[in-house]
């Protein structure tokens, strides 16, 4: 049924005569490293900034740069994707710069701001201070706008006297902020000296 083979003897490694087959004489690397990829960056990473391209290798994409979210695979879909956030981040930029600019000028349209603060005997000097928090607190009261302590920046206030602060909004503009402070019941006074003349 089927046709027989021969082999011969030699070809059986328990033959007096076996030879074993030649070993190649290039050294081929068993395995062949995979050629690096291109990939489009959407973070910025090692020497590589957000926007850019760059190749690295197969691994490093697939474990490391892929799952994390740093690059994608460069296609024109991928490139189309990125164009379109950058431009959705230049009109939010441009939205918040022009709103930041209206507090501005909404904060500095109340002009001089009055505290009164409890002045000690024979002296200028308040007890306590002013601090930025008042200030902040002040600023929201009077116009609305939500302002963080921790943008405000006021000297130290320990006497009566007139001071200027600084109030950092968003897209780094800063408004500036005309204060003084007084002895606590003087404002009534001289509203009181204002009636009578």
């Amino acid at each position: 049924m089927f046709a027989a083979t021969t082999l011969s003897p030699r070809a059986f490694r328990w033959h007096p005569e076996y030879k074993p087959p030649p070993l190649p004489t290039e050294h081929e690397p068993r395995y062949r490293k995979p050629p690096p990829m291109e990939v489009l960056f959407l973070q910025d990473y090692k020497d590589y900034i957000a926007g850019s391209t760059g190749t690295v290798s197969r691994g490093a994409f697939r474990y490391k740069l892929l799952p994390e979210g740093i690059a994608v695979r460069k296609d024109w879909r991928a490139e189309e994707k990125l164009r379109a956030a950058r431009a959705k981040e230049e009109e939010e930029a441009v939205a918040a710069s022009s709103k930041a600019i209206g507090e501005k000028k909404k904060i500095e349209a109340l002009g001089k701001l009055t505290f009164e603060r409890k002045v000690r005997e024979d002296s200028d000097k308040i007890y306590g201070s002013l601090s930025a928090i008042n200030l902040a607190e002040a600023i929201v009261i009077k116009t609305g706008i939500p302002v963080k302590p921790g943008g405000v920046t006021v000297p130290k206030v320990t006497e009566c006297g007139d001071f200027k602060g600084t109030i950092a909004l968003d897209a780094g503009v800063v408004a500036t902020v005309e204060f003084e402070v007084i002895a606590e019941g003087s404002a009534a006074k001289e509203g009181e000296e204002e009636d009578k003349d």
